[in-house]
């Protein structure tokens, strides 16, 4: 069979392929192209869009009154005519990529009974170029031709009669075509529907086998199927072939069977029929329009000529449902992706107040190798804000199972290994993975766009199945103060793209219980390397987050606006003041016994960062280190990146430690400064609100040494002295920052409980 093309023709509708099944023309030299049933049928395909025009045989009708060369030629040449100027120019069908014709019995054979050499060579001198199998990569269909006309080319006169059958070479051929795909080119193989065009019949037709039997029996149905049918259904179905289309008998007619494959189960293959569009027996003309939905489904519908139109012939027919596509879909997307085999997953996520880190904890229930023993599994992880924290296994005794990074930290797409030792078998086991992506989620499109700078009025959580599940089940449990409204559903295949029949079916399967702040989502057998995503709305911003009024953001807004001005004093004549009181806060702070540094050297900086809206970030407005470094100046702190943007982010004061032999929870979010900044041992970032108890976040107050001496040392053991700084902090930004910018909080202080 050799190797198969592959074309790109755009399709004619978004949602479908639709392919226009002809078969039996019977052309003969004098044929009138005119005449209403070929106009008739020009019509009719004319009200679709069509994508594909399938012929399948007897093309001409090989009469005796063609018998000579001449006559033979002219009547191909009627037929090419035909299809080229009279159905393809007009239907916008490119004959050269979307026209196809397989031979019949009355293609090669006088009266389709005895083998005639000319009219073999003519049929391919003049149809050659559309006989041809090809791949249709935008389309998502494979077409496969087949000659199924038996010939015995060395018997002068070799009479077969209506005999048909494939040689047992075209179908290894055929194999070996199908899996150099496979290997090849897996994901275009694997996302082909798959359709063979053959001219004799490798299933029986029910109501034709009542006709009579004439003095020869070439009417007989036993003398109308392929002689090898049986090799012919078996090998379509060992290359996963999803319909068959044939002529020959001018009867239309359907059947589907499943047959047993090597791997376990069934694979089901469709039968399609066309009738006649230029010969009658007992059936009107007819054809076939095929739609193929990017689902997989695929629909038949019959087309009958009554009187001067083609009319419904009978109700369409679902040959493939969504169910059943789906089935298929699965088989070969695990067969393509999967590794193991499993009972059940099950995902536990939990959603950190403030932080929006997402701590999970998976469960695979007796899980095995789906084909060879699985010594490791690669997984990429991905999230447009977060990074992640180590991964954990909990597995049988006798069973290892490590995790190991391939990606540097603190990267937004990082690749891992789950190693197997030893490797996973047959043998069914139940493990446990735990692990922290942080920076997962966001409460307002505002900390989102800030975080990710991509603007989305949604958020998400997101599963992708990556093996052979029979169940899956995500179980996310949200702050008590940050649950959605509503949660909808949004399926994506493996390329991205939205598959909404899957939404459709998985729907039923999303649950939110709003007392217990949780949310689950259970899909049988979901298809691998699919996404599933829970998604909900974001409110704009954290003023409409925590419903602030207009004039409490207006306030807000103008503090941090006066605030950005510090950033240029030339501008700002209250640049001055605001570091005299950053200098006397530090003053303070270093008077205290609490804080008070062993070698009498703390190296204590303080510096205000505030938030940016342009920037998407913290900027540093004043420091009391003086002018700010030109780093210093430039640098923008994402919400949620260093010490400084994580505090700002959960809405809570954040201790960093960096000394050897103290560690605390916050290490994962350190990145240090730009370059030419100091390192630091020590930073505590205290959050700025306005209005000051629980409101729009405004600022971050960054306490910070590089002394590894420096009293703030003592916080990360003393919970006390931690409070009474932050305490100290927010003290000094109401009764001091604040009026000096003009912008008062309204607050009577020493009544305030931190």
């Amino acid at each position: 069979m050799g190797s198969v093309a592959i074309f790109e023709p755009k399709r004619k509708s978004e949602d479908k392929v639709v392919i226009a099944h002809i078969s039996d023309l019977h052309f003969t030299a004098s044929t009138n192209r005119q005449d209403r049933v070929w106009r008739a049928l020009v019509e009719d395909l004319n009200q679709i869009p069509l994508d594909l025009l399938a012929v399948t045989g007897d093309v001409i009708d090989g009469s005796v009154a063609d018998r000579g060369k001449d006559d033979v030629e002219k009547a191909f040449s009627n037929a090419k005519s035909y299809l080229l100027d009279d159905l393809c120019k007009p239907l916008g069908v490119d004959p050269l990529t979307s026209l196809l014709v397989i031979p019949g019995n009355h293609d090669f054979r006088l009266e389709g009974l005895v083998w005639k050499e000319p009219q073999y060579r003519e049929f391919y001198r003049q149809f050659g170029t559309y006989f041809t199998s090809r791949i249709y990569s935008e389309l998502g269909i494979a077409l496969f031709v087949f000659d199924s006309n038996a010939i015995d080319r060395s018997v002068k006169l070799a009479i077969n009669f209506a005999t048909g059958l494939v040689k047992e070479e075209a179908l290894i051929d055929h194999a070996a075509l199908a899996a150099d795909i496979g290997k090849n080119q897996p994901e275009l193989w694997r996302s082909l529907t798959r359709v063979v065009l053959v001219h004799h019949h490798p299933m029986p037709i029910a109501p034709t086998e009542h006709r009579a039997k004439q003095l020869l029996p070439i009417g007989a149905t036993e003398l109308m199927l392929l002689k090898n049918a049986g090799l012919f259904m078996e090998q379509m179905v060992k290359t996963k072939m999803d319909l068959v289309l044939h002529g020959h008998r001018h009867y239309p007619a359907y059947s589907r069977a499943g047959f047993p494959v090597a791997e376990g189960g069934e694979h089901p293959l469709a039968v399609i029929a066309a009738g006649s569009v230029g010969k009658t027996d007992d059936h009107p003309f007819s054809y076939n329009r095929i739609t193929i939905f990017p689902t997989g489904e695929v629909n038949l519908e019959r087309r009958d000529l009554k009187a001067a139109t083609y009319e419904p012939g009978a109700p369409a027919v679902s040959i493939r449902s969504y169910g059943e596509a789906r089935r298929i879909r699965f088989s070969r997307l695990a067969a393509a992706f999967g590794k193991i085999q499993a009972k059940k997953y099950v995902r536990f996520e939990t959603i950190k107040e403030g932080s929006g880190d997402s701590v999970i904890e998976e469960v695979v229930y007796e899980a095995r190798a789906l084909g060879h023993d699985v010594f490791s599994i690669d997984r990429i992880l991905t999230s447009a804000s977060g990074f992640f924290g180590p991964w954990t296994y909990e597995a049988p005794e006798g069973q290892k199972i490590d995790w190991k990074w391939l990606d540097p930290p603190i990267k937004s797409t990082r690749k891992g290994l789950t190693l197997f030792d030893p490797p996973l078998g047959r043998d069914p086991i139940t493990f446990t993975r735990r692990g922290t992506t942080f920076n997962a989620i966001h409460f307002n499109q505002r900390d989102r766009l800030d975080a990710t700078d991509q603007q989305s009025a949604e958020e998400h959580v997101t599963m992708q199945s990556r093996h052979a599940y029979d169940e899956f089940l995500v179980q996310v449990r949200f702050p008590a103060v940050a649950f959605p409204s509503g949660f909808r559903l949004q399926v994506t295949d493996e390329n991205d793209r939205r598959d909404y029949k899957e939404e459709e079916l998985a729907r039923p399967g999303l649950t939110q219980f709003a007392a217990l702040r949780t949310v689950l989502l259970r899909v049988a057998h979901p298809l691998p390397r699919y996404h599933y995503r829970i998604v909900w709305d974001l409110p704009k911003d954290d003023r409409e987050e925590l419903n602030l009024s207009a004039l409490e953001a207006g306030m807000a807004a103008n503090l941090i606006k006066a605030l950005l001005e510090l950033r240029e004093p030339a501008k700002s004549a209250k640049a001055d003041a605001v570091r005299e009181s950053l200098l006397s806060l530090k003053t303070e702070v270093l008077s205290a016994e609490t804080y008070a540094s062993p070698a009498g050297d703390d190296q204590l900086e303080i510096a205000l960062f505030v938030y940016d809206q342009g920037a998407h970030g913290l900027v540093c407005a004043v420091s009391t280190r003086g002018p700010l470094p030109e780093g210093l100046a430039k640098w923008v702190i994402k919400p949620g990146r260093t010490v400084a943007g994580q505090a700002f982010r959960r809405r809570a004061p954040l201790l960093f430690v960096n000394v050897p032999g103290i560690r605390c929870e916050e290490l994962p979010y350190y990145e240090g400064e730009p370059e030419g900044l100091r390192g630091h041992t020590v930073i505590f970032a205290v959050p700025l609100f306005y209005p000051i108890r629980q409101g729009r976040k405004i600022a971050v107050l960054s306490l910070q040494s590089t002394s590894t001496t420096s009293g703030l040392l003592c916080l990360h053991e003393d919970t006390a002295a931690t409070l009474a700084l932050k305490d100290q902090a927010v003290v000094w930004y109401a009764k001091k920052l604040s009026p000096t910018l003009g912008v008062p909080q309204g607050l009577d202080i020493p009544d305030w409980e931190g």
